[in-house]
């Protein structure tokens, strides 16, 4: 049995899509012969081979990567976000009739292209994910959110399958440090949806209360403009594989503010997979999946409404517990990762979807 990804982005980026498919693609290759087509995926793990196709367009790619499938020739064809869908269509209706296809949706294109000003692409990538949901053997979605839109948009709802963020490896939990002021964390990047103006207002509210320190990470520092200039914020940058771990054991708290609105309702926050395999407590909005995850594990708060205000009555609330509670929120994050993002549960998920009837 082969398989082939189709990821039309640059693997090498930081951000959860990529990161996301890096663990996916690790994942398949452990129990299958796996390849992917890319734009570009700098370091190869053992044992899977990549075709860098370069920086390009959707049509060009979809030519390149039809051409690399025609000398590869998978079974199954896992195809991640929207961009996918041209070469999953022409591979199954040209090439490989008999190819099982997988489309790993990431979100609804015409939401996350909002306030482009190119209304033309928009409509196509509409198009193209209702494409999809009608040509794919399998739907893989983020949340149940997501789940519960896409089902009035397809014939067979049964095809849809809800697969959380999983992640690479799940450390031991070891408990924040008693000592020093509560640090408040964020890890991912300043696109709109991610509410991180909320967070940013909430440390000028707390600009004044030396019990308060905040760690921002993942975003380019071409937007530091937007951060305030005050003494407690401290800016990490883009951070290597390497730095996630000891970056988010070194908060007590971790936030994801998503904004209340259908291009977050249709996503799942990848950063919340890593807040809890960390073994942290979390203050989250409440949007996609994020109250439903953290009522199951009772690991932290749900800010609604989502404002700077809620933001910081949350954090006030949370470093007022003692701090055993706050260990055992972080214990619970831990056991809730363990039960639901592990590498094995992963597999699993994968080695079911592939079997071809």
């Amino acid at each position: 049995m082969k398989v082939s990804f189709i990821c039309p982005f640059s693997l090498d980026r930081p951000t959860g899509t990529p990161s996301r498919a890096r663990t996916t693609i690790r994942s398949a290759s452990g129990f299958t012969e796996t390849s992917v087509v890319t734009l570009l995926m700098s370091s190869v793990p053992e044992g899977i081979t990549v075709k860098s196709v370069g920086i390009c367009g959707l049509i060009p790619f979809t030519r390149r990567a039809l051409r690399e499938l025609q000398v590869i020739h998978p079974d199954i064809l896992h195809g991640i976000t929207t961009a996918s869908i041209p070469t999953l269509f022409l591979y199954k209706w040209l090439v490989h009739p008999r190819a099982k296809i997988i489309f790993e949706m990431h979100g609804w294109a015409w939401f996350e292209m909002r306030g482009t000003g190119r209304f033309f692409l928009r409509m196509t990538f509409l198009l193209l994910d209702l494409l999809g949901l009608q040509v794919a053997d399998v739907i893989i979605v983020m949340s149940h959110t997501q789940k519960a839109f896409v089902s009035r948009w397809t014939f067979n709802s049964g095809r849809i399958l809800v697969l959380w963020g999983p992640v690479d490896s799940l450390p031991s939990f070891i408990p924040a440090s008693p000592e020093g002021p509560l640090v408040v964390g964020y890890l991912g990047n300043s696109s709109w949806w991610q509410g991180l103006h909320y967070l940013l207002n909430a440390t000028i509210l707390l600009k004044d209360d030396p019990s308060f320190e905040f760690w921002f990470a993942g975003f380019e520092a071409s937007d530091l403009e937007s951060i305030p200039r005050i003494p407690s914020i401290h800016y990490k940058g883009i951070l290597k594989d390497s730095e996630v771990l000891p970056f988010l054991r070194g908060c007590h708290v971790l936030v994801s503010p998503r904004v209340l609105e259908p291009v977050s309702n249709l996503q799942f926050p990848h950063k919340l997979s890593g807040y809890l395999s960390a073994g942290r407590p979390v203050v989250v909005s409440a949007t996609n999946d994020q109250p439903r995850i953290i009522a199951e594990a009772r690991c932290g708060f749900v800010i609604d409404p989502l404002n700077a205000e809620s933001l910081v009555h949350a954090l006030k609330k949370f470093s007022q517990l003692p701090r055993e509670e706050q260990q055992k929120m972080g214990e619970r994050s831990s056991l809730f990762a363990r039960e639901h993002f592990s590498p094995e549960i992963l597999t699993t998920a994968l080695k079911e979807l592939y079997v071809i009837e």
